[in-house]
């Protein structure tokens, strides 16, 4: 299961993504997919906002923390966000999201 931890705070945001969600064999996993092109897209977009970003990667798991003055990096954390619920409604046994 993949279990992402997110925070859209007035100055910082902070999205984590720990696991694999395990719906189906490594490259094939169309769940993961989905996470990770969220995680590449907001990865990106804040990158080129030019906010201070912290990222760190391991096997499985993701830490993204960003500040925000002026509004921009919570939208980009939102938008993803509300991709991150879509795919957990679509499959909820692979895809736990909350609040932190």
């Amino acid at each position: 299961m993949t279990k992402i931890e997110y925070k859209i705070g007035k100055d910082e945001c902070i999205l984590r993504v720990k696991g694999h969600a395990g719906y189906a064999e490594k490259g094939k996993d169309i769940v993961c997919a989905g996470i990770s092109a969220l995680c590449t897209a907001l990865y990106k977009a804040v990158m080129a906002s030019n906010s201070m970003i912290q990222c760190m990667t391991a096997d499985g798991e993701l830490d993204i923390r960003a500040t925000d003055h002026g509004g921009d990096v919570r939208s980009m954390y939102a938008m993803a966000v509300l991709g991150f619920n879509e795919i957990a409604a679509e499959f909820p046994d692979f895809v736990k999201i909350e609040k932190i």
